[in-house]
């Protein structure tokens, strides 16, 4: 595998207080591990939550390199506060502007089905908004719950998307690799796939 660059981001759409503001939910700035590799961002806090995530091993063993950018994890519970997301989004997406054109990939594991006041489906807003500003040619991999609702159009915004196909989720682990896989595949043979 070429030098490939790849964001990661894991479980974006659980990170939101249903009431109350950003700052109070805890998490750490994210790090940037070494510069001889391929980069791949993630949402982690730490190294040892990165070596935990899935998928992440299939990526370190490609060669790619991780570049984590935000991890915070709330249960499903109503309506996210639209100040709450746009403080994450943006978050985000200040981390992936940061490596100004490094990214050679993106990889979020989402829920599918957060839904934020006055914007809708916060898994299609962030899903617009990399694309606003990374554009189309870097592909992007998304893994979901089952029970994501999917607004039209989501398909135009991510190269793969995969779901989990049991209740409970034994296959979420699966699930995330197989989108990791996919990604790194289109990274390979430099076909994007929509």
């Amino acid at each position: 595998m070429s030098n490939k660059n790849l964001e990661l981001n894991n479980d974006y759409s659980e990170i939101f207080p249903t009431h109350g503001s950003p700052g109070k939910v805890k998490h750490k700035k994210g790090l940037v591990l070494g510069n001889a590799l391929p980069i791949v961002a993630a949402t982690v806090a730490t190294l040892a939550m990165l070596s935990a995530l899935p998928g992440v091993e299939i990526l370190q063993a490609a060669g790619a390199q991780v570049v984590p950018t935000l991890y915070a994890q709330k249960w499903s519970s109503g309506m996210v506060e639209e100040t709450a997301f746009m403080e994450f989004e943006n978050r985000i997406l200040n981390r992936l502007a940061a490596e100004d054109g490094a990214l050679d990939g993106i990889y979020l594991s989402l829920h599918g089905a957060m839904t934020v006041e006055n914007v809708g489906s916060g898994d299609f807003h962030l899903l617009t908004r990399i694309r606003e500003l990374l554009g189309e040619a870097i592909p992007i991999a998304v893994s979901m719950d089952m029970h994501a609702n999917l607004p039209e159009g989501i398909e135009k915004l991510a190269n793969v998307i995969t779901g989990y196909h049991t209740a409970p989720h034994t296959d979420a682990e699966e699930t995330q690799r197989k989108a990791v896989r996919a990604l790194l595949r289109i990274l390979e043979s430099g076909e994007a796939v929509h």
